[in-house]
């Protein structure tokens, strides 16, 4: 890929956009984790993680599932940061 196809894809890192685009992400993540471990003791041990379309709980998981999304949104972030 060259240079001038990664600035189409990623934007030019000289915008304010693609300096914003980059920070935002990681202050949502850190706002995240520390609502998480603030509130970590009156999160119910079993959650709701999938409903059908009546608004009815079909799946539950413990709390700790939380840290796996929290874990995958972090690999995320960093998989686009490598990408761009």
């Amino acid at each position: 890929m060259t240079r001038a196809q990664a600035d189409a894809f990623c934007g030019s890192p000289e915008t304010v956009y693609h300096r914003v685009s980059r920070i935002i992400p990681w202050v949502i993540f850190g706002i995240t984790g520390l609502l998480l471990a603030a509130l970590w003791r009156t999160i119910p041990a079993e959650i709701p993680t999938h409903y059908d379309f009546s608004g009815n709980v079909t799946s539950s998981g413990s709390k700790w599932t939380l840290l796996v999304l929290l874990g995958l949104f972090a690999l995320m972030n960093l998989l686009m940061l490598i990408i761009c």
